[in-house]
């Protein structure tokens, strides 16, 4: 349905609200759809809007749960000024909806581009706890091993900029290393390595890189799979192999004699 002059965010938001059960997925969809062809729409969110939708990510209907998270993670992640809702009181639904049972839940909820400061924050700031830490980093790890591609790259690219506090998060940095390992496994590549939605391999190599430095025992016992992307043929991953490797010599951990001879003048003292 094309959008007519007495549309809004607010407007949708109370209609979805007001309507019969069978009736809601039409209006879910024309909600999303509002807002994706024209996005400084979402300066029209408000608290009304929110309190209107909010109820529905409990909703049975996936269409419907997805566009409460689509209008609840605009506030978890951007947390207006113009608006009294807490950022918490949102944001924990959509953390939540990383491991809905439908995967048209868990894309719109692990979209980096809406959700990346909210993992990001839910990770690292002590005053901001929608859900557990522990909880947020053994939730994107799972979503390392999610059987729908888009979301699997999405939760690595979270996996990737988040690599050090999801380390310090998890109750066991050994299991994080190990599931980044077998992400190295995962057959999915990615239009440009540094895109939003990421290679898993790409990003686990990239996480590993980045936890070299401060868990450089767990990293180290994981040396011969680096190793083995020195030779690889795609854009970026021999790189970010080495650069794992060059963390744990500079870390004490790989000596210039023990590392492979595919790494370009490394040194051979410590």
């Amino acid at each position: 349905m094309a959008p007519s002059d007495s549309d809004s965010v607010e407007a949708y938001c109370e209609r979805i609200a007001d309507a019969e059960p069978s009736a809601r997925d039409a209006l879910a969809g024309d909600l999303q759809r509002y807002v994706l062809t024209d996005l400084p729409r979402w300066i029209e969110v408000t608290d009304d809007a929110v309190q209107a939708i909010a109820p529905f990510v409990d909703a049975d209907s996936p269409t419907v749960r997805a566009t409460a998270v689509f209008v609840l993670r605009y506030v978890a992640e951007f947390d207006p000024d113009r608006l009294t809702f807490e950022r918490s009181r949102a944001a924990t639904p959509v953390l939540e909806a990383f491991e809905d049972a439908d995967r048209r839940v868990r894309q719109v909820a692990t979209n980096p581009f809406n959700t990346g400061t909210l993992v990001s924050d839910a990770l690292e700031d002590d005053a901001f706890r929608p859900k557990s830490k522990a909880w947020v980093a053994e939730t994107l790890l799972e979503r390392l091993r999610e059987p729908v591609p888009v979301v699997r790259k999405r939760a690595a690219w979270h996996v990737e900029k988040n690599a050090v506090a999801l380390g310090a998060a998890h109750p066991d940095v050994e299991s994080v290393v190990a599931a980044l390992v077998d992400a190295f496994e995962d057959p999915l590549d990615a239009n440009a390595p540094d895109r939003r939605a990421r290679s898993p391999r790409y990003a686990a190599l990239r996480a590993l890189e980045a936890l070299a430095p401060v868990e450089p025992g767990s990293v180290s016992n994981h040396v011969d799979a680096v190793a083995a992307f020195l030779d690889d043929d795609r854009l970026g991953v021999p790189n970010r192999a080495e650069g794992v490797l060059v963390s744990l010599h500079e870390a004490g951990c790989l000596s210039g004699s023990d590392a492979p001879e595919a790494v370009d003048d490394f040194p051979d003292d410590r």
